[in-house]
């Protein structure tokens, strides 16, 4: 690779970070603790409802058939690791068995739409 090349990529590499610091309001480096905050149960919660509020109703349908298709066992181990990856060990314990099922049925129409929420 030329040196020239090396300079182009160095700077759009910069302009892209400046960008994404903007963005998110960061300020400081990463490597001083300046990371961005997690998600609360109830915050991702309020966004997983307007997302599945979108979802058309018969694709919604469908996904809910596979969800109930589902045994209990499996959705409680699908919403347990979806709580502990998501919102750190301590979430697991926190909720009632048919808030956790509520919380893991939620999560699995929306994932199954576009993925995880940001």
């Amino acid at each position: 690779m030329e040196r020239w090349q090396i300079i182009v990529i160095a700077v759009v590499a910069s302009i892209i970070w400046m960008i994404y610091k903007r963005r998110t309001g960061r300020t400081k480096s990463t490597f001083s603790g300046d990371f961005p905050k997690r998600q609360t149960v109830e915050s991702w919660y309020r966004l997983a409802q307007e997302k599945a509020a979108d979802l058309e109703a018969e694709t919604k349908t469908q996904k809910e058939k596979r969800w109930s298709e589902m045994s209990q066992e499996q959705q409680l181990a699908y919403t347990e690791s979806f709580l502990e990856t998501t919102f750190g060990s301590l979430a697991k314990t926190k909720y009632s068995t048919d808030e956790k099922l509520q919380l893991g049925k939620t999560q699995f129409l929306i994932e199954m739409e576009s993925g995880p929420i940001q």
